[in-house]
């Protein structure tokens, strides 16, 4: 897997300058829209984008609804 897509909390959270309730809140969201996968590695969630995150994206915004 590409590390630059593996994404955390904690760096979520750095990058986007959101506390780490914002940034858990953001990523599941996300993963329940279908756009990030989460994998569990020790006791760190990681969300990468799901291999078909863009036809996702484009059902998304064909029915905006769903947001």
């Amino acid at each position: 897997t590409d590390s630059s897509l593996d994404i955390t909390m904690q760096s979520h959270a750095t990058s986007h300058r959101v506390s780490l309730m914002t940034a858990r809140s953001d990523l599941m969201k996300l993963e329940e829209l279908g756009l990030l996968e989460r994998h569990k590695e020790i006791r760190t969630n990681h969300w990468w984008p799901a291999p078909d995150i863009e036809r996702r994206m484009n059902e998304l915004r064909e029915s905006p609804d769903r947001i």
